[in-house]
């Protein structure tokens, strides 16, 4: 069995508008809700799990939050450039040539292509992902690569 969870970054500020998309940051609720959603992952984790994220700044800042909670070093955390602004395509290629061991996957990344990704997989508790959302897969296979449309279990959906 492989565990997989799809996590859109946490709130992210639209204050400065000189700043890239790609270099904005959490706002106070973004960080609050992100410390809050760690915490309850941290109880569903027994080994630490295989964390790769979106380089964008407000992506790799969530990362950064669930990682202290789950004892992952920050040195450890996957930066991958291909999930920004990534289609649910490129996210299930991505998935599909991870590195088959028991370590979970937690993915954060942003919308629409999380959201869409998660629709590929299951019938969805909801429309799009929200922020700071953590919905957790399972899926019936021994290899990554095997992970397809339509073969995924829900196991748990939270968001602030």
């Amino acid at each position: 069995m492989k565990r997989l969870a799809l996590i859109r970054h946490a709130d992210a500020s639209r204050d400065n508008p000189a700043l890239k998309d790609f270099d904005r940051p959490l706002t106070n609720t973004g960080k609050n809700n992100a410390l809050k959603m760690a915490s309850a992952a941290a109880a569903d984790y027994s080994s630490a799990p295989l964390i790769i994220t979106s380089p964008a700044l407000r992506a790799i800042s969530t990362a950064q939050i669930f990682a202290s909670a789950l004892a992952v070093q920050p040195i450890e955390i996957v930066k991958d450039m291909c999930i920004y602004d990534a289609s649910a395509g490129s996210l299930l290629h991505l998935i599909n040539h991870l590195v088959d061991d028991d370590q979970p996957v937690l993915l954060f990344g942003h919308n629409p292509g999380l959201s869409t990704l998660a629709h590929c997989f299951a019938d969805m508790p909801f429309y799009e992902l929200p922020t700071c959302a953590v919905l957790e897969l399972e899926f019936p296979h021994s290899r990554w690569q095997e992970v397809v449309p339509g073969s995924a279990t829900v196991l748990r959906y939270r968001h602030p």
